[in-house]
């Protein structure tokens, strides 16, 4: 498992990777562009923001993650 602080210079080591407060999380964005994702210290949980053609293969190579498309409410198993 990958703890916070590796987590931290794992996101911060995109060209243009900026830290940011997001509520009580801590968020990563690149300079001017929308947030990629977001770290939560007391739980060592992340949520990473996919678009639905790149979570595809993540969800056929981990099929224990379940991603929802939360603008239909369901599972995301096509990029379609």
């Amino acid at each position: 498992m990958i703890t916070g602080e590796q987590f931290v210079q794992l996101a911060l080591s995109f060209p243009g990777t900026e830290q940011v407060p997001h509520f009580e999380r801590i968020g990563f964005k690149v300079t001017g562009k929308r947030m990629f994702c977001t770290y939560l210290d007391k739980d060592n949980t992340a949520n990473i923001f996919l678009t639905p053609r790149s979570s595809l293969p993540i969800t056929k190579y981990f099929r224990e993650f379940l991603i929802v498309n939360f603008s239909k409410n369901k599972p995301c198993t096509d990029p379609q």
